[in-house]
Order: C-alpha cells, then structure tokens, then sequence
C-alpha cells in the first residue's frame, strides 16, 4: 500500500513537475509568512516537564509558600567606601521600587529604614559599646558636621579639635587620623583616582570590611516568557538607571547582576550566540559533503530545496497545531535537517544506480520509488 502510495506520487510529480515545483513555492512562501507572523516561543523552562510530576507538585507548594524567592534577579552594588555603596544601594533601590510595571518587588536585605532604626540590635554588646565610644570621642566632629555639611564645615571642626588640642582638652592622635584621611583623599583626587572618602571609617578609626562595601538589592522582575532572554527588559532597566545614577568606576561603584533571573537569561542567550556562523558553516560542509557523496549540483539543489520545503512546512504545522515551541524544538528542528538530508541522499544514490542500469529516465525514477 505504502509502496504504491509512493509510486504513484513520484510518478505525478515527475508527470506533473512545473506544476508540483510551483505549487511547492507558493506554499512554502504561505507557509513562511505565516509561521513569521503567528509562531511564539516560550522560554519558561519549568513548563517543559509536567507539572503533574511529584516533585514538580511539591515545588510548587514550596514557590506558593515562599513567593518571594523565586525568579530572582541580585543586583550587586560595591563601592569604594562603605558609604559609597549604602548611597548607591538606596539611590538605585529608590529608582527601581516604583516601576512596577517590570518589578513585583525591589527591597534590601542589608539596608533601608528598618536596619536605620534597629540596626544596633544585631550587635554583640562589645561591638555597641565599641561604637558609642567611637561616637563619644568623635562627637565634636559630628555636631559641626550636622550643623554645616559642607567643605567649610568640616575645616571648622577641624579647627575645633586643633583648639582643644592647643587647650589640653585633646591629644595630637584625635587629629592626625582625620587630617591623614583628608589627605590622603585629596591627595589621590588630585592624581586622576578614585578616593572618597569614608565618613564611616573617619569617625571610628576602622577600616570597612567587604561586606560593609558591598551591597544587596533584591529585585523580582516580570519575566516575559515570548522573548528569548524574559528577564532582559528588567536587566536592561537596571543598567540604564544605574548610568543615570552616576554608578560607575568612574564614581568608586560598580553595579553587578546575578541570580536565578540573570544566570537563565544567560544560558538562553548561548543557545543563539553564534548560530548565524555556526549555520553557515553548516550548511557549506553540508553542501560540499553532498556534492562529493552524489557528484551533481542539480542533485544537491534538489536534496536542499527539499529538506528546506519540509522544515518550513513542518514549522508552519507546528505553528497550527501548537502555537509555542520551547527549547527543545531547536533539537528537533536539527534532528529534522540530519534526517531529511539522510533520506536525500539514499534516494538520489538509490536513483543514480536504476538510471545506470536501465538507462530511461522515468523508468529509474519509478524504480526508485518503488525500492
């Protein structure tokens, strides 16, 4: 039945050749516009296995429980001082909270108000005595800083403490690490680098450790599963607010992206980093293995177009019949092309060895199709 199926539609389409070629154009040119304008990818990885499965279930009590911690996106904010960072941290935050047409949630789990008022309390009772006094010793510098935050400001204190100092009330110790911080500040400004100062280490005398200049922001995007990268729009966002900002190496910050949300997006994006090269040169090895295997161009044009009429085909079905792919069409679609390519050649290989002996063209053609 199969066999003669077969034959019959190789003999119609060798009776009948301009008319099945045309016909073949028209439909692969419909079949084309029309899978451009309908088909939709989905990207969301968690919707290529079934949601049915038991752990797939008991993920989704957990991400129901705690939505908080899925599809997160940390921004990683370092500074020069540690002051640096907190400013850059509450600035960007500040920007990013009220779009919320890409962000359901933006906080910070090592800053804000609540760390501002109840901070202390996640000290040992050495590290807060250690600090009142610091602040103690360095009250005069703050009060006159309070007063008059300016340039202006801080000489005045320090005139206050050279006073005391002349007076007795002071040692020569309480100035010489403020005047040091200054200018070694000034000092390295003036050479071309990046030195602010820290207002922090000024008033205790403690240089900040790495997770003093480091910051977190914690930020849930609304991923858009159509594109390739769903969190690219969110990224993007970030980066460009945070240039507005100001938050580069040229001002002592540098503002990172990672988590969940940025390491998918990066594995998407290496799917189709380098697939125009890697397809063209593909399709020349192709080309040129055929031509050895089969030692004729028109034959080679014959197995391309048609492997290419099949796959365009098969796209616009799957457009119908689907809608979406996912990530695993690209296997298949490559999975397609080696098939199509390999049927290709038994057939022209099959034909090249009936026109050998039997000489007519339509009866090789026919025998072809019937072996």
């Amino acid at each position: 039945m199969i066999a003669r199926l077969i034959v019959a539609l190789v003999t119609a389409s060798r009776r009948f050749a301009w008319l099945v070629v045309g016909a073949g154009v028209l439909l692969t040119a419909a079949a084309s516009w029309y899978t451009v304008g309908n088909i939709g990818i989905d990207t969301d990885t968690n919707r290529m296995l079934s949601p049915e499965l038991p752990w797939r279930k008991a993920e989704a009590v957990f991400d129901a429980a705690f939505p908080r911690g899925t599809g997160i996106l940390l921004v990683v904010v370092d500074g020069a001082t540690a002051d640096a960072a907190d400013d850059a941290a509450a600035a960007l935050a500040a920007r990013l909270a009220p779009r919320e047409d890409l962000f359901r949630l933006v906080t910070r789990p090592d800053g804000g108000a609540y760390f501002g008022r109840n901070g202390l309390l996640y000290l040992s009772v050495p590290e807060v005595k250690g600090m009142t006094e610091q602040l103690i010793a360095a009250q005069p510098l703050i009060g006159e800083l309070a007063a008059d935050p300016s340039l202006r400001g801080l000489m005045s204190a320090l005139g206050l403490i050279a006073e005391g100092i002349a007076r007795g009330d002071a040692k020569l110790d309480d100035l010489s690490r403020p005047a040091d911080a200054i200018a070694d500040s000034v000092t390295r400004t003036a050479a071309g680098e990046v030195a602010p100062l820290s207002w922090q280490q000024l008033m205790t005398g403690r240089k900040p450790g790495a997770g003093e200049t480091r910051k977190f922001i914690l930020v849930q995007p609304k991923l858009d599963y159509s594109q390739l990268e769903p969190g690219s729009a969110a990224r993007d966002t970030i980066r460009t607010i945070a240039a507005e900002l100001g938050l580069d190496a040229a001002h002592g910050i540098r503002v990172r992206l990672t988590g969940s949300v940025a390491l998918a997006d990066e594995e998407l994006a290496s799917v189709a980093e380098g697939t125009g090269l890697a397809g063209i040169v593909s399709v020349v090895l192709v080309l040129l293995l055929l031509f050895l295997g089969v030692r004729s161009a028109r034959m080679v044009f014959a197995i391309m177009a048609t492997t290419l009429v099949g796959l365009i085909s098969t796209a616009a079905f799957a457009t119908v019949a689907l809608g979406t792919l996912n990530m695993l069409s690209v296997a298949f679609a490559v999975l397609f092309l080696g098939l199509a390519v390999d049927f290709g050649i038994q057939f022209a290989i099959r034909f090249r060895d009936e026109h050998y002996r039997i000489m007519s063209f339509d009866d090789a053609l026919k025998s072809t199709a019937e072996r």
